[in-house]
């Protein structure tokens, strides 16, 4: 049997999972770095989102086209609407979303002890995601450098 020059695994469901969706913990996080937030709360935020794009017709919208519009538009558009500014960067702003809504854990089981092999054997891998963030937020969040 030959050995593959390099694998390519799917982010998503194959090397993690995230366990939970805190979309409420991950406002909260980005709201801390709002320059003056006045009175928005986290409620106005989610139902300001709630309302451009109703969750129901999103995740109908997401399961039929597997793809996801980026985190970082759509953070931008809500907190253009509710008037919040901010002294951090959109990639900031997106890693605070990410740290207080989601982590992560492997998805597949033996997956760790797999990719040890691979990278033993000097096998070459690589992820592709059709993920809403960054490649910069999931590589901090895989632990690894963007080569």
């Amino acid at each position: 049997m030959r050995i593959p020059d390099a694998v390519v695994f799917d982010l998503g469901d194959t090397l993690v999972r995230p366990p939970r969706a805190d979309l409420a913990a991950g406002t909260a996080a980005v709201l801390a770095l709002a320059r003056d937030p006045g009175d928005v709360g986290v409620e106005d935020v989610l139902a300001c989102g709630r309302r451009l794009i109703p969750l129901d017709r999103l995740r109908r919208r997401i399961r039929e086209s597997h793809l996801e519009f980026p985190t970082a538009c759509f953070q931008r558009v809500v907190h253009e609407r509710l008037g919040l500014t901010f002294d951090a960067s959109p990639l900031e702003l997106e890693q605070a979303f990410w740290d207080g809504a989601y982590g992560s854990m492997p998805a597949t089981p033996g997956i760790e002890r797999f990719l040890d092999v691979l990278h033993d054997r000097g096998i070459r891998t690589a992820v592709v995601s059709n993920a809403s963030f960054r490649g910069e937020t999931l590589e901090r969040e895989l632990g690894v450098g963007g080569d």
